[in-house]
């Protein structure tokens, strides 16, 4: 075919075309990435925002090898692809270009050139201790308490220990493969090197620097967007505050900086890297403490100030040096924006941010725009107040945990990203709840349930016929126990009551209690409801199978409860006494029904082994969803991170400083 034959056909993209004036920057998040996978997916999403026509034949997906540039070595020097539109309609399209910072590869370098990576619980407990001690959070697990919420972290570890433990043995077995120590190594272990491995983050800085350099010379005129995902945003923010500064000749540390149009970021975890590792942003925060200071003494100064009376000389020495404070801190704000490249009001940068709230990683970023605020840096047009919000949460996605990954399906999502930040129509509606979206709460109590069950099903096939046979020779009604046992009625009952067990005992841990009255009532609820498919079993035996185990393993965990209390353990710890109580129990049942010498030992304790493995797991999520769902991740004041933030010096220093700054504009 010639050559001339060859371009008579319709084009579908461009690649490196200089005349598109938005280049849209993507930069992906943590884990195992492929090479412009998210180059390929946003593009395709925006793609899919402009198609109107159901007949439209225009192409949305594009192989992410069509980004691989002339060096495939190194994705510093990758292409940027743009579509060429089919129809009038979607001409828009033609004018944007997608590129991609590729930052994976570097992390799994590190990983392979030694043994670097520190395991996951050791580490989750370092951050903790870090935590700790930094903000002078005592080892208290009350209700409302900064150390219950600090917890969670040591209790996302001790689960995926068990999750991985139990996944391994499904793989021994033949029954389902799946390496969740790998998993946790990739996302757990690429927070750990941009946190803390300085080196890797400065070669992280190195990689992004490159690129942009590169991209800015292909597209000299273009207006730059960037689009991040999870921890590429934390990466993002960092060299952009990098970029931001002036270097010592007045001109800013990276020339395309001036050309950023707007940030978008979804899934972040900004704020957490923010008040969790605040070293790391150590040159963006060069002053900040003494400027903190300057502002907390004329608070104070104002305070009392505020409460003068006429003709008291004590209140106007306090008057007096409450204005003196006022006009240093004023010269010290102006020294600490004059680090910054200035933007005018018209042209800073344009940051929206979005989180599902089942996302266990993304969230709100009050931090981050008080953090900017005492920094000095105003290049950002990222406001929250009641007129204006730049800052979106919502329930569009059902599964918690993988509302991480769901925003790459959403059209809508994308379609607010371009109207407000890549195009700044501030008029445009932002994405709202969706039906499916509004149960992501109850899905993960859904997963709890359904591990009792599992678990009581494991131990009833561990009853094999001779076991049914020496139950059945009992003297107290052991036909109707056997049978009732083996069947759905019974297994139904049983998991009713390990369920409400749990979530008594559990609940009374978890808030220090002796009594948790929620708790309480959802345990006599699921009694009540088990007693109700005792079937053909007497009362009197359903009652010994349910009633009575349930008071044994709710008294262990009370004891358990007081030990952890006193000894200042977490309330995984004492979740750790309750289980060796239930085992011991359960052994002794399990060696009283198996008198017989011709019973199967072997079966009955592997099944019981395997019971208090599931119900383990299904305490430590228990208390995961609970503490996550109260403290961490729902859109209250109440959170974690509110609650520790409220606690920090910086944070009464941002609200007293934005406020006098609103009254000086006023």
């Amino acid at each position: 075919m010639s050559q001339q034959t060859h371009d008579r056909f319709p084009k579908v993209y461009s690649r490196n075309n200089a005349a598109c004036d938005k280049l849209i920057i993507t930069v992906h998040g943590m884990g195992d990435q492929r090479r412009n996978d998210m180059a390929a997916s946003v593009a395709g999403l925006m793609a899919r925002t402009y198609i109107r026509r159901k007949d439209s034949r225009q192409a949305v997906r594009l192989p992410s090898g069509l980004w691989e540039g002339h060096t495939p070595a190194n994705p510093v020097y990758d292409d940027a692809i743009s579509f060429t539109p089919m129809e009038d309609d979607i001409s828009d399209l033609a004018h944007m270009a997608f590129a991609e910072i590729h930052w994976a590869d570097i992390l799994r370098d590190t990983e392979k050139s030694g043994f670097r990576i520190e395991g996951s619980p050791p580490w989750a407990g370092s951050v903790v201790d870090r935590l700790r001690q930094r903000h002078d959070l005592a080892s208290d697990f009350a209700e409302g308490s900064l150390s219950l919420g600090a917890s969670v972290v040591e209790e996302v570890a001790e689960t995926v220990k068990l999750l991985g433990n139990l996944l391994y043995l499904t793989d021994k077995a033949g029954i389902f493969t799946f390496d969740l120590g790998k998993i946790t190594e990739q996302y757990l272990g690429d927070v750990q090197q941009v946190a803390d491995f300085m080196y890797v983050r400065r070669r992280c800085l190195v990689r992004f620097k490159q690129r942009m350099r590169h991209l800015a010379k292909l597209f000299p005129a273009a207006k730059l967007h960037f689009v991040a995902h999870s921890e590429g945003s934390v990466m993002t923010l960092f060299t952009l505050l990098d970029a931001l500064r002036l270097s010592p000749t007045g001109k800013p540390r990276q020339g395309w900086v001036e050309r950023v149009e707007s940030l978008t970021t979804f899934g972040s975890p900004i704020d957490k890297h923010l008040i969790l590792w605040p070293e790391m942003w150590g040159a963006s925060a060069n002053g900040e403490e003494a400027f903190v200071e300057r502002i907390l003494d004329e608070k104070v100064a104002h305070e009392t100030c505020a409460r003068k009376h006429e003709g008291c000389a004590a209140c106007q020495s306090a008057c007096d040096q409450c204005d003196k404070l006022t006009a240093e801190r004023r010269k010290q704000h102006a020294e600490m924006k004059k680090k910054w490249v200035q933007f005018e009001a018209a042209k800073k940068i344009r940051w929206r941010n979005y989180y599902d709230l089942a996302d266990p990683v993304g969230y709100d970023l009050d931090t981050a725009r008080q953090k900017l605020l005492l920094w000095g840096c105003d290049a950002f047009d990222f406001k929250q107040n009641a007129n204006v919000r730049h800052d979106h949460g919502f329930r569009r996605y059902p599964m918690a945990g993988k509302a991480h990954v769901d925003y790459f399906d959403d059209v809508e999502l994308f379609r607010h990203i371009r109207d407000s930040a890549i195009l700044g129509n501030s008029a445009t509606t932002p994405p709202g709840a969706t039906k499916w979206g509004r149960t992501s709460p109850l899905w993960p109590w859904v997963i709890v349930a359904a591990m009792h069950v599992a678990a009581v099903l494991v131990l009833n096939k561990g009853m094999t016929a001779d076991a049914v046979e020496l139950i059945q020779r009992t003297d107290f009604d052991g036909h109707a126990i056997a049978n009732w046992l083996r069947s759905w009625p019974g297994i139904i009952a049983c998991s009713l009551t390990l369920l409400g067990t749990t979530t008594l005992s559990r609940l009374n841990a978890v808030l220090n209690t002796s009594v948790s009255m929620s708790g309480l009532l959802f345990w006599a609820a699921s009694l009540m409801i088990a007693f109700q498919f005792r079937g053909s079993a007497s009362a009197g035996t359903a009652c010994l199978l349910l009633f009575v185990p349930s008071l044994l393993v709710l008294f262990a965990g009370d004891v358990a409860r007081h030990w952890s209390q006193n000894s200042g353990k977490s309330p995984v710890w004492a979740l750790r006494w309750q289980m060796m109580a239930g085992g011991g129990a359960l052994g002794v049942v399990v060696l009283w029904l198996f008198r017989d010498k011709n019973m199967s030992l072997t079966t009955a304790i592997g099944s019981g082994a395997g019971f208090l493995f599931l119900w383990w797991i299904a305490s430590l999520l228990f208390d995961l969803i609970y503490v996550w769902q109260r403290y961490i991740n729902r859109s209250r004041e109440a959170t974690f991170l509110h609650l520790l933030r409220q606690k920090m010096k910086w944070h009464a220093a941002a609200e007293f400083l934005a406020k006098k700054l609103e009254d000086e504009k006023a």
